[in-house]
């Protein structure tokens, strides 16, 4: 069990290794959450770690790094070291997306923001580690959104 249970949050794999769970709304105070949860699940191991760990991120020097507390935000795995982090809502829309390395805990903005505010609740985010991309729609423009060769764009609008 999650030692901080919420909804509305974002999850993923990585590597087959690991899922992960970030941020969210509290089940227990209802508000907006900014931790990260990891599970080992190994796609070779013969049984499942079932102890939820509690990551703490750090910036690229090592300090201690705080997620904005958010939900309805997207996340996937999109190269060999690192999950993408984006959007979402906590009090007001972001554009941000972040690259966490698993391997080091830590996380660096992407070279370039999101062109617009992204809010991908209930809307899978999915990368490509095979192309290093990632593809992902707000829910509140049905924009679809692809990063590719370190650069956000806007590439389709979705039609009702």
């Amino acid at each position: 069990m999650l030692n901080n249970g919420r909804h509305y949050h974002a999850s993923c794999d990585f590597n087959g290794e690991y899922v992960y769970v970030f941020c969210g709304i509290s089940n227990q105070t209802k508000k907006y959450s900014n931790s990260i949860e990891r599970l080992e699940i190994g796609l070779f191991m013969k049984s499942i770690t079932r102890a939820w760990k509690e990551i703490q991120l750090k910036d690229v020097k090592g300090n201690p790094f705080q997620l904005i507390a958010r939900q309805g935000l997207g996340a996937s795995q999109f190269a060999n070291d690192s999950i993408m982090i984006l959007g979402g809502f906590g009090g007001k829309y972001f554009d941000e997306s972040l690259i966490f390395d698993p391997n080091t805990d830590t996380v660096v903005p992407t070279q370039s923001h999101l062109p617009q505010t992204v809010f991908p609740f209930a809307v899978p985010t999915i990368g490509s580690v095979e192309k290093n991309e990632l593809i992902t729609v707000d829910w509140t423009t049905f924009t679809v959104l692809i990063y590719k060769s370190d650069a956000w764009k806007a590439v389709a609008k979705l039609t009702k």
